[in-house]
């Protein structure tokens, strides 16, 4: 599989890591109102961390080649 360049998947991803960053930026609101409280708050930033990861891999479509990947592990032609 060849790498192509998207502009929508470039959006997405923009947008998925921006939620990611706002996260990891404003956990301790998200955490008090949204989790468990104060023993969430590590949680809560590891999550916004790998939705930032995960942003950064659909920005540069690079999801689809890891995913083509990991079909082809678990059903081999």
């Amino acid at each position: 599989m060849e790498f192509n360049f998207s502009f929508g998947w470039a959006l997405a991803g923009l947008a998925i890591a921006a939620v990611g960053v706002l996260l990891t930026v404003y956990y301790r609101p998200f955490s008090d109102n949204f989790a468990h409280g104060v023993k969430s708050y590590d949680h809560v930033k590891l999550a916004g961390i790998c939705i930032t990861a995960l942003g950064f891999l659909i920005m540069a479509n690079l999801h689809l080649i890891l995913l083509n990947f990991l079909v082809s592990l678990a059903f081999p032609r």
